[in-house]
């Protein structure tokens, strides 16, 4: 009878361990999986976060005297790779992510809108606008990336850094001065 009773708890004891072993390796593999995606969007979302501001410093066709830069063309929307796990991410996470390229699609549609519609009398309009709409993308852009950095341990360093300053400042602040040119003239 002690045998049976040794025998039934060994195969229960077998059966847990083997259970518990396959649960650790999955959940190994997918955190392994969720830094190997958090590494590969962010390194394409800096570089969108960068085009952004490029954009956002755009005067287009009056270049002001200060030499900024002038006429730049919009980024193209994010392309992510298919070789990544999707699933081993947080779902709010991943729609984020997912729904970036759709609302760069749409602000290009509102900016192409806005010079389609403007004149050479108030193409600064349609500049404001595309000022205005490349620094919400990229702000939305650099939020992401903040927050896969800090859930899945990917080091900051300095690479969003231009003209001497962290990217989302750049856009922060243009976001910020173009609302507050629009709240005066309303």
């Amino acid at each position: 009878m002690s045998e049976a009773v040794f025998g039934l708890v060994g195969v229960i004891l077998g059966s847990v361990i083997s259970i518990f072993g396959s649960w650790f390796l999955m959940c190994c593999k997918r955190e392994r999986d969720a830094r190997h995606l958090a590494s590969r969007i962010t390194y394409q979302l800096d570089e969108y976060v960068l085009r952004c501001v490029h954009v956002a410093h755009d005067y287009g066709p009056n270049e002001p005297d200060d030499g900024s830069v002038t006429d730049k063309s919009p980024p193209s929307p994010p392309v992510y790779p298919n070789d990544v796990d999707w699933s081993s991410i947080d779902d709010n996470l991943m729609y984020r992510i997912l729904a970036l390229p759709c609302k760069a699609q749409y602000v290009h549609i509102i900016v192409s809108t806005a010079f389609y519609n403007s004149s050479q009398v108030d193409i600064e309009d349609a500049v404001e606008e595309q000022q205005l709409r490349y620094s919400e993308l990229g702000i939305e852009a650099y939020e992401i990336t903040k927050i896969l950095r800090n859930t899945y341990r990917i080091p900051h360093g300095n690479i969003g850094e231009l003209y001497g300053e962290p990217s989302h400042v750049i856009l922060r602040e243009k976001l910020d001065k173009i609302e507050e040119k629009r709240s005066r003239t309303t």
